[in-house]
């Protein structure tokens, strides 16, 4: 049976070139171009507290930065409220910078972001969707768009984020060797899938979160990257998950500007469906488990609910009907779901 999800192992390009990533500086990863963006923001304004307002519900990878950066960090809520997300800033008062997540792609209405804050935006769900243009930072990766090695990102509203002088041949060379034998076991059956072993040895050297430039044929790829394809298939696909169930989606339409990272789902036994789905071949993120360092409540429902539904351009219509016909399956026969 076709193998859905999982790792990337291709890149759609187009011949002409796209002004998306005009002018971006290009890291290793997205916690990589994070602390670089923390490192150069904390040199530009030093007259800052450093503290920064961060998402109650967030990947773990964000807060290693903060760390290797020493600044210092407290929670706002983001919790699911009327059938949405719902994010709430009252609560950052002494910190002096604040990080922003644009979720899974889909438009949402945020509050107003205090003016006395400097203002970081996480692109990584959302670089192809509406953009927001009120911050002072933006980062993000492209590694969950397509085959990238690397592709960590980050610009400035105004001026340049310097160039990290560091490579990442180690993490490559791991990483490109993962992809080869992904690429080689999905579309000729060569192989096994001990490529799932370098894709996590890779992964463990992005933990170190050393402030490396991203691979030079990353970067070309990415100033070529058919962004058309991705938007219009993501779009095309998501509305066939969302159209088949809908009673399950966190986002209850695709709206114009949206381009969706994934559809995510909220379900009691997620954890169960994860794995009825991985025995039909379809692999499926969480995003994200809860990491230890939240020591707060808000997102519980998120974290312990959330099972993020593949959509991607790899996919046609026919995977989407399978995916969906896969979930009402398990959720017509499991008296607990």
């Amino acid at each position: 049976m076709k193998e859905i999800g999982s790792e990337f192992w291709n890149i759609p390009t187009a011949e002409k070139s796209t002004e998306t990533f005009s002018n971006v500086t290009w890291f290793v990863s997205g916690r990589a171009a994070l602390r670089a963006v923390l490192r150069q923001a904390s040199f530009e304004h030093p007259l800052v507290k450093k503290k920064i307002a961060i998402p109650s519900y967030l990947c773990e990878s964000i807060i290693q930065p903060l760390i290797k950066e020493n600044f210092k960090y407290s929670f706002y809520s983001v919790k699911v409220k009327n059938g949405s997300l719902f994010l709430d800033f009252k609560e950052v008062d002494d910190c002096g910078y604040i990080l922003v997540l644009n979720y899974f792609g889909y438009y949402l209405v945020e509050p107003s972001i205090p003016c006395d804050k400097v203002i970081i935006r996480d692109l990584t769900h959302s670089i192809f969707s509406k953009p927001n243009e009120d911050a002072d930072y933006y980062f993000g990766s492209l590694r969950k768009w397509a085959g990238f090695l690397t592709g960590g990102f980050a610009y400035k509203k105004e001026g340049e984020v310097l160039e990290p002088n560091q490579n990442c041949n180690e993490y490559l060379g791991l990483r490109l060797n993962a992809m080869k034998k992904k690429k080689a076991y999905i579309e000729e059956g060569i192989g096994n899938k001990d490529y799932l072993n370098l894709y996590s040895d890779a992964e463990k050297l992005l933990d170190e979160c050393n402030i490396e430039i991203g691979s030079l044929n990353d970067i070309r790829s990415a100033k070529s990257l058919d962004i058309d394809y991705i938007k219009r298939n993501r779009r095309k696909n998501a509305k066939i998950l969302i159209d088949g169930l809908k009673d399950y989606c966190l986002f209850k339409r695709v709206a114009d500007n949206d381009c969706p990272l994934c559809v995510p789902i909220l379900v009691d036994n997620r954890d169960k469906l994860r794995k009825h789905l991985t025995n039909h071949d379809i692999y499926c993120p969480i995003h994200w488990p809860k990491p230890k360092e939240v020591n707060v409540e808000y997102s519980d429902m998120l974290y312990l609910k959330e099972l993020s539904l593949v959509c991607d351009q790899r996919y046609s219509d026919d995977d989407m009907k399978r995916i969906v016909n896969v979930v009402k399956s398990f959720m017509e026969s499991d008296s607990n779901a």
